[in-house]
């Protein structure tokens, strides 16, 4: 084969620099990505922490002071006996169980009939055997008011302010007011993943100073409410 002078070129090609990223600048890029994208995940998951835990402290915050205002109303009413027949009282002062009587209806208007034998007149409060707040009425079954109960503690005050420690038979007819401390934990968010960045080292007390759940170190979320709840018809 022969070459034609002047067909082909000799002279050598340039290469253009003006264009593409060297390897540092893409290490240093993706370096730039991802610290950002470790600070908004960040962000998502305390937002997601937040939402959870308030979700949760509010399904156990409406529950719980539902049961205590039950329980509150309950315990005003122990002892009331207008007909002065059915011997209303409390019946039991334990310091995590309580059961109370009352004359509170039953006649033909709805009046206090003299007994303590009609619908929500034997009232009794306790954890259940699944561990949930639970009221029966009647001798009945308990019936849950209040899921995942860790914690019912009463203490019983005589009309001088002081606690009975412990609380006699005799005690029963002279007591005051009643302080009510209950602690219920979240359903199910014990291992939630990195949803839970917590741990339970809370020391629950009841209002006499008492501790009645040392620090569970669990991931629970917990809600404790106490109440002092004078017992006027026993007065």
């Amino acid at each position: 084969m022969h070459l034609i002078p002047g067909k082909y070129s000799t002279r050598p090609v340039k290469l253009s620099q003006s264009a593409g990223f060297t390897l540092i600048e893409l290490m240093i890029a993706l370096a730039i990505t991802g610290i950002i994208s470790a600070a908004m995940y960040s962000i998502f998951q305390a937002q997601v922490r937040g939402q959870v835990s308030q979700d949760v402290s509010l399904e156990m915050t409406q529950s719980l002071r539902a049961a205590m205002e039950m329980m509150s109303s309950d315990i005003r009413m122990a002892g009331c006996d207008p007909a002065d027949g059915g011997n209303a009282q409390i019946v039991t002062a334990n310091s995590n169980e309580l059961r109370v009587t009352m004359d509170i209806g039953g006649g033909p208007q709805g009046q206090p009939d003299g007994d303590t034998t009609d619908p929500n007149e034997d009232v009794r409060y306790a954890i259940n055997a699944t561990g949930n707040l639970g009221r029966a009425v009647g001798g009945g079954l308990l019936q849950p008011i209040a899921l995942f109960c860790d914690v019912l503690d009463f203490v019983y005050i005589d009309m001088n302010g002081n606690p009975f420690v412990p609380v006699t038979a005799d005690d029963r007819d002279n007591v005051g007011a009643i302080q009510v401390s209950t602690v219920v934990r979240s359903a199910d968010i014990k291992n939630p993943g990195f949803l839970s960045a917590y741990t339970d080292n809370t020391s629950y007390t009841n209002l006499q100073g008492t501790e009645i759940l040392p620090p569970p170190g669990d991931t629970f979320r917990r809600f404790q409410l106490s109440a002092t709840i004078v017992c006027r018809n026993l007065q």
